[in-house]
């Protein structure tokens, strides 16, 4: 009976989830709850966060400005501050290079306020995404040299640009490339470059976003000039976007910029971060990192995908609210466009995997159509993912090419997948979960067939399994406001610091449960009969069948939400599965992994 209407929950989902919970060794627990004086679960938290001692726990739960790297322990440092100075002292024309994308036309805006007061003119450059392809183009270098320029320095990009940096040294222009994306053996013949993860670097920070980069050169600058710390300080409310929307881990020197960029973002003055933050209901709210990423991300992305990107940089620049209300309405009408593009290249990306030969067996997704906008494809391969949990390229043609956007899932660096494909690559470049590449259509058999045999080769049946990663065990009667308090000093919350998921088991509904708008949940559940809870299982209407039958599991994470100046505790369900009956748990004490329905991100 219970295997029957296990195989009927699954087939709820194209993707059923497993349910793994955090192990750490009870004696560390209590070890620490002693030494604490913290309930159980946070205890749990920080061990499972590295931090053991009252020093690591300060930091963590502390975080301090002061605690920032010095910014000369990045390799070549010292050689870019002293070009830049030479650049300001000779008024050399600098170009302003990055790349499409939010942590590019961030990086552009942020260098252009602050350098706008030392160079004696500045020109800003972002590459078209269908014409030129990601980072540094021969037509951006030809735009460089038309326009006498003698310095160029890119950010987001260019830490494999070796042919266009060659043709900028021939042409007499300097190139000073930061950048964070993982270099090839050979780098290009560049000026300088600040990339954390060159060769023989050192600094302590590998993970940094391009705006991070370029953060650490701009307190390079300042100290050179024995300017105030705090200087740098007012160009965190930029950096904060970049370290949200490029996914770079909250950890060390990460969490610091994001923890106090977000205080920074909410006050800020400037007039294009404040018709953002406004489009996005955010405007003086206490912001969170997924509020970036949801509400900030698309916007500045979306005219990158749809149109021209420098519309972002020229919002982002705007000097008043006036002048930054034509460039917010060309990102508006973008993603409203992209949405569209969006939905509808998912649906078809989705029936031509389904459509696909050997499917069932397959362990990654390659699919290409000519017609597919390459502005989107980068979505759909990441909608692919969280569907099918399979490492998924998605390519289309563009100038006569296919060209590409890769997504992975944990344990496996796409980017080191496709180093082994290079032979059959024009180019390629990224993160290990993320990153875009180049080839002729005749190499596309032999790629996809590579690509697979790769894959294969690396994950296992069981990490091409989807999971819900959970904390721990809760009781209702755990969850107050007090508990809410102590998790928030976890946040921000985002890659390398997800925000917890909770579960508790043997729920009931209390009457209360229904599905909203077609396709959500809002629940109402009782624990022993006294412990009530409310709740919303966004896109899981199809739990409603196992939430009415009996008994059940929630998977969920903690939120406080604030609805006419009344303050209240809520869960957001990710999973919902049948509880397991106590004779089938004590039998199989060891399966801590069951099928769940829902999503799981955090």
């Amino acid at each position: 009976m219970i295997a029957l209407r296990t195989a009927k929950i699954q087939s709820l989902t194209k993707m059923t989830k497993q349910w793994n919970e955090l192990s750490i060794k009870p004696e560390a627990i209590n070890t620490m709850q002693k030494q604490f004086e913290l309930p159980t679960v946070f205890c749990k938290m920080l061990l499972a966060r590295g931090i053991k001692t009252p020093a690591a726990l300060q930091q963590f739960f502390h975080p301090s400005l002061a605690k920032l790297h010095d910014p000369f322990l990045m390799k070549n440092m010292d050689k870019v501050v002293h070009r830049l100075q030479q650049a300001f002292a000779a008024e050399e024309k600098i170009m302003l290079y990055g790349d499409y994308d939010v942590d590019g036309v961030i990086s552009v805006a942020m260098m252009h306020h602050f350098l706008e007061t030392r160079a004696a003119q500045l020109i800003n450059y972002i590459p078209d995404r269908d014409t030129e392809g990601y980072g540094v183009s021969i037509r951006g270098i030809e735009y460089a040299r038309a326009h006498e320029v003698k310095l160029i320095l890119t950010m987001d990009c260019g830490t494999k640009a070796n042919a266009p940096i060659a043709l900028a040294n021939r042409y007499g222009i300097d190139v000073m490339v930061c950048d964070h994306h993982l270099p090839n053996e050979t780098l290009p013949a560049a000026y300088a470059m600040l990339n954390p993860k060159q060769k023989d670097a050192t600094y302590p920070t590998q993970n940094l976003s391009g705006a991070g980069i370029c953060f650490k050169l701009l307190q390079a600058i300042l100290q050179t000039e024995r300017r105030a710390a705090t200087e740098a300080f007012a160009y965190l409310d930029y950096v904060v976007i970049s370290t949200a929307c490029d996914l770079v881990p909250l950890t060390g020197e990460n969490r610091i910029l994001a923890y106090f960029g977000l205080q920074y973002l909410k006050n800020t003055a400037r007039p294009g971060l404040l018709a953002l933050l406004r489009q996005a209901k955010l405007f003086r709210k206490q912001l969170t990192i997924s509020d970036l990423v949801f509400g900030i991300g698309p916007l500045l992305n979306a005219v990158g995908r749809i149109g021209d990107a420098t519309t972002a940089v020229e919002l982002l620049l705007a000097k008043t609210e006036k002048l930054a209300k034509a460039p917010l309405k060309t990102l508006v009408s973008c993603n409203q466009q992209r949405k569209h593009l969006d939905k509808a290249m998912h649906r078809a990306a989705q029936d031509l995997w389904e459509k696909e030969a050997n499917v069932a067996t397959r362990k990654s997704i390659v699919l290409f159509q000519a017609d597919w906008h390459p502005g989107i494809i980068g979505i759909t391969a990441a909608r692919l993912v969280d569907t099918f949990h399979r490492p998924t390229i998605i390519l289309t043609e563009s100038n006569g090419v296919l060209v590409g956007s890769a997504r992975s899932i944990e344990g496996f660096n796409i980017v080191k997948a496709l180093a082994a494909c290079q032979d059959l690559l024009l180019k390629y470049g990224g993160h290990a979960y993320a990153a875009g590449l180049a080839l002729t259509a005749d190499k596309l058999t032999a790629f996809k067939a590579r690509f697979e045999a790769i894959v294969a080769a690396q994950l296992s049946a069981q990490q091409l399994q989807a999971r819900l990663q959970i904390t721990s065990e809760l009781q209702f009667s755990a969850i107050n406001f007090e508990f809410n308090r102590l998790l928030q000093k976890f946040a921000p919350f985002g890659p390398g610091n997800r925000r917890p998921i909770f579960w508790s088991k043997k729920l009931a509904n209390n009457g209360h449960t229904r599905v909203v708008k077609e396709k959500h949940l809002q629940l109402g559940v009782v624990q022993d009969t006294n412990h009530s809870m409310g709740g919303i299982g966004f896109g899981q209407a199809a739990a409603l069948e196992i939430v009415e039958a009996g008994d059940f599991d929630l998977a969920y994470v903690v939120r406080e939400q604030v609805w006419k100046n009344c303050r209240t505790i809520q869960l957001d369900v990710r999973g919902v599965r049948a509880t397991i009956p106590e004779q089938d748990a004590r039998s199989d004490r060891s399966q801590r992994v069951r099928a769940s329905v829902g999503k799981s991100f955090g």
